[in-house]
C-alpha cells in the first residue's frame, strides 16, 4: 500500500512539474521519505538474518548512499 503512494506521488510530481512548483516542492519530501521508509522496512528484515558483518556494511552502506544521491538530486532539481 505504501509503495502504490510512493509511486502516486512520484507520478504526480513528474506530470506537474513546472507548473506547480509548489506542489512539487511540498510532495516530493513525502514521495522520498515513503521510497526511504519502504527499502527500510524491506532492509531490516535481511540485516537481521545476517550473520556476517560483511554483508550487513554493503547493505546498510547502499542505503546510505542512496539517501546521499536523493540529497543530491534533489539539490540539482531546487536550482
Amino acid at each position: 500500500m505504501v509503495g502504490s503512494t510512493s509511486a502516486i506521488g512520484a507520478l504526480f510530481v513528474l506530470f506537474m512539474g513546472d507548473r506547480s512548483a509548489a506542489w512539487t516542492k511540498v510532495l516530493l519530501p513525502f514521495t522520498t521519505a515513503n521510497f526511504i521508509y519502504v527499502a527500510s522496512v524491506g532492509l531490516m528484515p535481511e540485516l537481521q538474518r545476517e550473520r556476517g558483518m560483511g554483508p550487513s556494511i554493503m547493505q546498510a552502506g547502499f542505503l546510505v548512499l542512496g539517501c546521499l544521491l536523493m540529497l543530491v538530486v534533489s539539490n540539482f532539481v531546487s536550482d
